[in-house]
């Protein structure tokens, strides 16, 4: 579960170890849902499933108790959007 920052992007940053070139990292960032469905819902926070096929948004939060809160989550499919 992460928190959206203040330009209210989701970008996924996936390291990658080549092997070849003696542990040499690589960061690269992918766009997985468009800012637009973003601002749309209102999300506070979003997570991605393991094979990074599907993102989910939290929107619609009221406090629940000191560090938790009730939300609606949406689920979106990367592929078809």
């Amino acid at each position: 579960m992460v928190y959206f920052t203040e330009e209210k992007a989701v970008a996924l940053a996936t390291i990658i170890h080549d092997g070849g070139n003696a542990g040499e990292t690589r960061l690269e960032k992918t766009q997985l849902v468009p800012n637009t469905t973003i601002l749309k819902l209102k999300a506070v926070l979003f997570g991605v499933s393991a094979d990074k096929k599907f993102v989910y948004l939290a929107h619609d939060t009221f406090k629940n108790y000191r560090y938790s809160f009730w939300a609606k989550y949406s689920i979106y499919e990367v592929a078809t959007g």
